[in-house]
């Protein structure tokens, strides 16, 4: 294997947060393991040098939770110091942490400016539209900790990216959100809609009103991407920028437009690895990364039976125009959740991918538009 990027839990859903939204919630208690707490030394070592030892050439290692930065500093700063004594000559090691920002302070700032990590910081919008979701156990809103931990990335210059869950306040809102983030000027945006807690029918009024305004808000935030490419102040936003590789002829860098899955494997706080973040339950435990070994468990029968039913789609997803494209869209988006299999918000991508494709095709066929993105990308847009 010449590649590999595993997901790390080092306190598994433990997080000072109560999200509204959040998915991951009670996950570990639901296993029949229980919950499992914060990850010890040595299954620390043995994920890391598991890992390092199956992907001759590159690693990323990318720390969620829960809250991850409640492992503390003394953990990270292990794990530095694992992947220096592992690493083999010319290997590369990509350190990457998703956090909601609220107990960032100088000293983690400058650890992670120090050891190169990459940070999605959480942040849902506006302080009112971010606040009515994102609270504290006690029902406090996080926005202003959430802000000043962005602050401090970028006092700091630690490279981060802002990931953005469309609530059901914020999806009737696209251009105040959008703008927000413009003001703040963050450019590296994703933004994320509602995971499906449940299975949803037809009639299913509730669910029909925030697909169809996904849909608008889509397409708002589409356009005020595209105003803001033209414009020369470029923003880059995940699905967009995958759209138009996509129209350039390059495969989708987002799991969910591939058409089935891959493994992007997780190593819960007790060692105990699943295929994907979206499905860490009983039936697609793979083994234990410090029992079993990292190779071990991706390398076996359960890991191969994840993908292969992957590739399974009802006739409407393969006779749908936008197939070719939108592939079904996330697995975690179709399994159980609708009678005919489809994506729960696959009303909402059909109108959205209706607009956007032929602008989208335009946009690869624009050589200045694509200079300007490349410059962008090559830190050369000082806009």
């Amino acid at each position: 294997m010449d590649c590999l990027s595993l997901v790390i839990k080092p306190v598994s859903g433990e997080c000072n947060l109560g999200c509204s939204y959040c998915f991951y919630a009670g996950v570990a208690e639901r296993r029949r393991a229980g919950a499992a707490g914060r990850m010890s030394g040595p299954t620390l070592e043995e994920t890391v040098r598991g890992a390092l030892g199956l992907a001759k050439r590159h690693v990323c290692f990318n720390f969620q939770g829960g809250e991850p930065t409640l492992a503390g500093l003394p953990f990270f700063e292990e794990y530095c110091e694992l992947t220096r004594r592992y690493r083999a000559d010319g290997q590369e090691i990509v350190n990457a942490i998703q956090t909601n920002g609220t107990l960032l302070d100088e000293d983690w700032a400058l650890f992670l400016k120090r050891n190169a990590f990459l940070v999605g910081l959480s942040l849902d919008g506006p302080r009112e539209i971010h606040d009515s979701c994102r609270k504290s156990p006690s029902g406090e809103g996080s926005a202003a900790q959430a802000l000043a931990g962005l602050h401090l990335l970028r006092e700091y210059a630690v490279p981060h990216n802002l990931l953005c869950v469309v609530t059901e306040r914020s999806v009737r809102k696209p251009e105040e959100v959008y703008e927000f983030f413009s003001a703040l000027g963050e450019r590296h945006l994703q933004f994320i809609p509602l995971i499906p807690q449940k299975a949803a029918t037809e009639s299913d009024e509730a669910r029909m009103d925030y697909v169809m305004a996904y849909a608008s808000f889509l397409i708002s935030t589409f356009e005020l991407w595209r105003r803001d490419l033209h414009r020369g102040k470029y923003t880059s936003v995940r699905l967009f920028e995958n759209l138009l590789g996509m129209a350039m002829g390059y495969p989708p860098e987002s799991c969910d437009l591939a058409g089935h899955c891959s493994l992007s494997p997780v190593v819960e706080s007790d060692g105990s690895m699943y295929p994907c973040d979206f499905f860490v339950d009983e039936r697609w435990l793979l083994g234990s990364a410090s029992e079993d070994g990292v190779e071990r468990c991706l390398g076996g029968e359960r890991a191969r039976e994840f993908v292969r039913e992957s590739f399974n789609k009802g006739r409407v997803c393969r006779d749908c125009r936008f197939s070719r494209v939108c592939a079904g869209g996330c697995r975690r988006y179709r399994e159980g959740l609708r009678p005919d299999g489809r994506n729960i918000l696959c009303e909402a991508f059909q109108k959205f991918y209706g607009y956007a494709l032929p602008l989208v095709s335009e946009i690869a066929a624009d050589e200045g538009a694509l200079t300007r993105i490349k410059r962008f990308h090559e830190g050369k847009d000082n806009t």
